[in-house]
């Protein structure tokens, strides 16, 4: 089974203002400049692991896990 991850602006990301989305999805650059593992709070987007408030540029939806199989 092969996935496609797409990148796409950070604008086009399917969130709304005033909604939360706890959805785990990749976005860049983080912090560092690096990819971090983010959700949208509802008015930012925040790095899942320290809680910071990012300004990515960029963001990769994730696949659900259960749509990942193993052989």
């Amino acid at each position: 089974m092969v996935t496609t991850l797409t990148i796409a602006p950070i604008s086009e990301a399917p969130v709304r203002q005033g909604e939360e989305d706890l959805r785990p999805v990749l976005v860049a650059p983080g912090l560092y400049g690096e990819w971090t593992l983010a959700c949208w709070g509802g008015r930012d987007w925040y790095d899942q692991h320290s809680g910071r408030v990012l300004k990515p540029a960029v963001y990769c939806r994730l696949p659900g896990l259960a749509s990942i199989t193993t052989s």
